[in-house]
């Protein structure tokens, strides 16, 4: 049993006894958004009633289709780690809920691309478009100094984690 003062960091967080300002704090924020942001995309699937890896496929098939990029089920297999059957599997789903489509590849007859339906688009820009809006609206808010710091501070957080992860 504790006294209910800080204790030692089990790992899951940064030091929280450190300033209320520091790089811990900081962290610690933005572990705090990462986690609203999950129960956002949580209650989004539950919307569509699909899975949390569901809705992950769904943002990535939307990307490759923002970027005017062809996205096929093993380069989706890829990113979300899982087997082909399991890509398989997940990609059924989707396409009995009228959220994505497999579509003949234009070049290569023995593959497909991914693209999301219509309902999708409209189901996913409806649950986020409120959440997008607030956030833009603070990310513009900042002055250029500001903004062009958190870029840089978020970007070497991505590549110190991507490091950490090989």
């Amino acid at each position: 049993m504790t006294d209910g003062g800080p204790q030692e960091s089990t790992g899951f967080t940064y030091d929280a006894s450190a300033s209320d300002d520091g790089p811990e704090a900081m962290l610690n924020l933005l572990l705090d958004y990462r986690e609203e942001e999950a129960a956002l995309r949580r209650r989004v699937a539950d919307r569509l009633e699909i899975g949390d890896l569901d809705l992950l496929g769904l943002r990535y098939i939307a990307r490759a289709s923002e970027r005017g990029a062809m996205l096929r089920p093993s380069d989706l297999r890829d990113l979300l780690l899982i087997t082909t059957g399991s890509t398989t599997t997940l990609l059924d789903r989707l396409e009995a809920r009228g959220l994505a489509t497999r579509v003949p590849h234009p070049t290569d007859r023995r593959s497909s691309t991914l693209a999301l339906d219509e309902a999708a688009t409209a189901m996913v820009r409806e649950a986020l478009d409120g959440m997008q809006a607030s956030v833009l609206e603070v990310a513009e808010s900042l002055d250029d100094d500001d903004r062009a710091t958190a870029i840089r501070v978020l970007r070497e957080l991505i590549a110190a984690t991507r490091a950490s992860n090989r």
